[in-house]
């Protein structure tokens, strides 16, 4: 009679490594690729500062108009620093969203998209919109909703290495709202402004 306990131990033990390796392997896999999410937001992120900065800028301070030229400027800001939006361009159709003048209480929104982006470009944005969750409002900061423009970006990123376990992609959402603040240069100092239409890597702004 023969004792086949140590040919079943060595394949327990064989399956219990490569088991442990796999997941290892898991865990690097979904690190890197989550390395890479954070990354694309914060990128993502002075996108969406920069874009809806610029276009506040084009509007007129006091009653929100050019909604539609700041729409523009918007969208150029944010095709010019996004990486790979260059590709795909379905432009937001700004003139015919933000014809008209700005009614406070009613939130217009114009889509668009580039590459794996998606995007909504708002205005006016009201207290109540999901932009302008997440802090209490201060009218004196804030302003009216007829003074801000807000801006999202949507990425859809394929992972490099999760899809071994299943996962293919996932999303990632900032949003961006800026004000145009009327009394800008009345006895304010503004210390430093910089503002251009490609990202700038050496000097950024946040806060």
């Amino acid at each position: 009679m023969r004792n086949n306990s140590g040919s079943r131990d060595s394949g327990a033990t064989l399956f219990m490594v490569a088991a442990s390796l796999m997941l290892l392997f898991g865990l690097v896999a979904i690190a890197v690729d989550l390395a890479a999410l954070r990354f694309d937001m914060r990128a993502d992120r002075l996108a969406s500062d920069a874009a809806s900065t610029a276009g506040v800028m084009a509007m007129e301070p006091f009653s929100g108009a050019d909604a539609d030229e700041a729409c523009q400027v918007a969208w150029e800001y944010l095709v010019l620093n996004l990486d790979g939006a260059d590709t795909g361009q379905v432009p937001p159709d700004c003139a015919t969203v933000f014809s008209g003048p700005c009614s406070p209480g009613t939130a217009r929104t114009a889509t668009a998209s580039a590459g794996p982006y998606s995007f909504e470009i708002t205005h006016p944005v009201p207290d109540d919109h999901p932009l302008m969750a997440g802090q209490a409002l201060n009218s004196q900061v804030d302003g009216v909703s007829c003074q801000r423009l807000g801006v999202s970006v949507e990425r859809v990123r394929e992972h490099a290495f999760a899809q071994v376990l299943g996962f293919a992609s996932s999303t990632t959402d900032v949003r961006s709202v800026a004000r145009v603040d009327p009394n800008a240069g009345g006895g304010e100092v503004v210390p430093l402004l910089v503002l251009e239409p490609i990202d700038c890597a050496a000097i950024y702004t946040s806060g």
